[in-house]
């Protein structure tokens, strides 16, 4: 076992009083900014050069996209193979390639759609805030209950369509590279479609021919051959969207009822898989019940966000006024997230707006964790990367006998295997240039937890997770959710004060430059803030 790294004082900042600066707002603001100042590598709270872990190592940069593609424009829309399958001469080459990128495109669907379905499950927190930030601003100005209801279910409608949207690309930029697939397929010469492609309809894998029956559906589905219909599909706030769909002669006014399907008959066409060169497994991709699970969860949410605030409205006019709620205390997570992204360029200024995530900004303790992994430098004498890191999760370990044990120190955990996500914010010191670094991230790595401390240094052998998420339709609890808001708020920009000038790089410089890396891990934060993820607490 590696040395484990020991606390370490530093002129301006310990190891904990940095972790607790950059896990701002549920352990995260570091992850849309850069940390400020430099220190000498010696001080590094991992303890050795080769556990400076960037996040694709530990199977975050996916993770990611997923969540960013999630809530964000700009971001590509696909997330696995959009590579160019023009040019290849021999068939078996551009077989084995197609089956490749097949893989990779199942590999980001999983990835899209898990965070994709995690966000719909807990959607509720995000949608009760824009319901209820949306009810207040009306009040304040003084408007009937009328309006503040239209107010109400405009936000909470925005919101889901912007989910509906989401799939809805997803599912068009698979299967355009889908359709690329084929078209490359036909024009090649040397190999044929049902040599490559395999659709699930009637229950059973039917190759692409046109000899009739599921074959025949398979081969119109990939060559779009007389069905080249677009559909417009309509969000929850009534905008329509264009949807791709082969749905033969079938009618087009019935395809809302099982969108985004590629057919309206039951049992019909609903997945593909690549059949194998040689003697391998078929590659299985392109999954259209995935999406139109994810679309009716997504409308079934929504109309219980909708529910539970019906009787929000009565119940604000009557006990509150216009002018008792300040509507930046109701600011929901998304908006909070948006705006530090937007419009702060230092730690100092994202800290204090943090407050409005709604999360307690420093977590009561922080766990030493070995993540082992396959792709460590060169040289590296152990297979894992050793980070500070503080958790984030739903999951709750259990003994044999089913009884919750929470986290143990010494236990190796594998979160492949759990039905929650695992998240950490963590840190380390850049090797090359003496920057403390930090960030927040998904891992699917096997880890072990080699030391855990409490907030004053001390040892603990074990934690719990609990969840810090507040959001509530309950009129009388409106007035802790706001007094904790103001209270976090204040020290925040206390803390803020303290550290102005104390520098920061904004996203650019964090990500090499670009906006996009920034981009994507800030839709983490808002995971963190909305979907009531167990934060490490004793």
């Amino acid at each position: 076992m590696a040395q484990r790294p020991q606390p370490t004082e530093m002129d301006d900042c310990s190891r904990r009083q940095f972790l607790g600066r950059t896990a701002t707002a549920g352990g995260a603001v570091a992850a849309i900014g850069a940390g400020g100042h430099k220190i000498a590598p010696q001080h590094s709270p991992i303890g050795r050069a080769q556990a400076l872990a960037p996040v694709a190592p530990i199977g975050a940069g996916a993770a990611a996209g997923a969540l960013g593609y999630l809530i964000t424009e700009g971001v590509d829309r696909i997330l696995g193979d959009d590579r160019d399958y023009s040019g290849y001469t021999g068939s078996e080459a551009l077989h084995q390639n197609i089956m490749t990128g097949a893989a990779e495109m199942n590999s980001a669907d999983e990835r899209v759609m898990t965070s994709i379905e995690n966000n719909i499950t807990h959607s509720r927190a995000v949608g009760l805030a824009k319901g209820k930030a949306a009810i207040i601003e009306e009040m304040n100005a003084e408007e009937n209950e009328d309006a503040a209801t239209d107010a109400m279910y405009d936000a909470i409608d925005d919101y889901y369509a912007t989910i509906e949207e989401n799939i809805i690309n997803h599912y068009t930029a698979q299967y355009d590279q889908l359709l690329h697939m084929a078209e490359m397929v036909q024009t090649h010469g040397s190999i044929s479609l049902s040599t490559v492609f395999e659709g699930y309809i009637d229950s059973n894998y039917h190759d692409a021919n046109t000899d009739g029956g599921g074959s025949a559906g398979v081969h119109k589905f990939l060559t779009r051959e007389d069905n080249d219909d677009v559909v417009d599909y309509e969000l929850a706030n009534g905008e329509t969207i264009e949807v791709k769909i082969s749905i033969g002669e079938l009618a087009l006014d019935t395809f809302e009822s099982v969108a985004p399907h590629t057919s309206l008959v039951p049992n019909g066409l609903t997945r593909f898989r690549i059949r194998p060169v040689d003697d391998e497994d078929p590659v299985g991709f392109f999954d259209c019940q995935r999406y139109h699970d994810a679309l009716e969860s997504a409308s079934a949410e929504r109309d219980t966000v909708v529910s539970d605030l019906t009787g929000f409205v009565s119940d604000v006019y009557n006990f509150y006024s216009p002018g008792d709620i300040p509507t930046e205390d109701l600011v929901d997570p998304i908006t909070a997230s948006t705006e530090l992204r937007q419009d702060y360029d230092n730690r100092a200024g994202q800290g204090a707006h943090a407050a409005m995530l709604g999360i307690p900004t420093n977590a009561d303790f922080s766990a030493l964790l070995h993540i082992y992994s396959d792709d460590l430098p060169d040289g590296a004498d152990e297979d894992y990367w050793d980070v500070w890191a503080d958790i984030f999760t739903n999951h709750v370990p259990t003994d044999e006998e089913g009884d919750e044990v929470g986290f143990e120190v010494g236990e190796t955990y594998d979160p492949s295997e759990w039905d929650a996500p695992l998240f950490i914010a963590y840190e380390y010191i850049d090797s090359v240039t003496g920057d403390e670094r930090a960030d927040f991230t998904q891992i699917e790595s096997e880890f072990s937890i080699e030391l855990v401390e409490d907030a004053d240094g001390n040892e603990v052998e074990n934690f719990q997770t609990e969840s810090r998420n507040s959001q509530t339709s309950d009129i009388e609890s409106l007035e802790d959710e706001l007094e904790a808001l103001r209270e976090e708020q204040i020290r925040l920009q206390e803390e803020a004060q303290d550290q102005n000038g104390g520098g920061g790089g904004g996203i650019g410089d964090w990500f090499g430059g670009g906006s996009q890396g920034g981009v994507l891990v800030g839709g983490l934060i808002v995971l963190a803030a909305i979907v009531g993820i167990g934060q490490v607490t004793g």
